[in-house]
């Protein structure tokens, strides 16, 4: 059995982003973490790592009180028509481990305009100090990531993460991409 991690104080000193982190926002950002390793200890095998770049505004994967737009996009594709709670089931029982890589509103990036090229650092740092031990929990499990700048992520300390990145699918094109991104899930969990 996989070791499942344990939830580390949250680090955001230095970080680009705490520009737009709103002062209210670390109490969310720990309720939200307890939520996705709630999740993680219901799996029996993780199979899969799905990498998203960010949370939606102000919503969180794992967060089923809210209306997250990946939730929402991917719940479309891959189990149409079931409820918040059924899909993060699903998930786990298929071993699909969802990985916001940053916690923070990068939405408000445009409010302060800030340069985009800004926010895959941004991206990257909160990823390493925060969910990077998420990885590590199956050192083999495959990563699809579902944003189009995954290069920024393949030297953050795990030796072979470039090698565990099959695919990289962006999420808002992958309406085009359903059957092969459909495909290739499949294709991993039955394994």
């Amino acid at each position: 059995m996989e070791d499942k991690g344990e939830l580390s104080a949250l680090n955001c000193k230095s970080c680009k982003g705490l520009i737009i982190k709103p002062d209210y926002y670390d109490t969310r950002i720990q309720h939200w973490r307890t939520l996705q390793m709630e999740a993680i200890k219901n799996i029996k095998n993780i199979r899969l790592y799905l990498l998203l770049p960010f949370s939606s505004p102000d919503r969180f994967f794992y967060d089923t009180e809210t209306d997250a737009w990946y939730r929402n996009d991917l719940k479309r594709i891959l189990l149409k028509g079931s409820s918040d709670k059924d899909f993060i089931d699903y998930l786990n029982n298929r071993g699909i481990v969802i990985v916001e890589c940053c916690f923070c509103p990068l939405h408000r990036f445009f409010l302060h305009c800030i340069p985009l090229s800004i926010m895959s650092k941004v991206i990257t740092t909160c990823f390493k100090r925060h969910n990077l031990h998420l990885l590590k929990i199956n050192k083999v499990a495959p990563v699809i990531t579902l944003f189009d700048e995954p290069d920024s992520l393949t030297d953050i300390g795990i030796p072979g993460i470039k090698s565990r990145i099959i695919n990289n699918f962006e999420l808002y094109k992958l309406g085009r991409s359903n059957k092969r991104f459909i495909k290739l899930i499949d294709s991993i969990i039955s394994k």
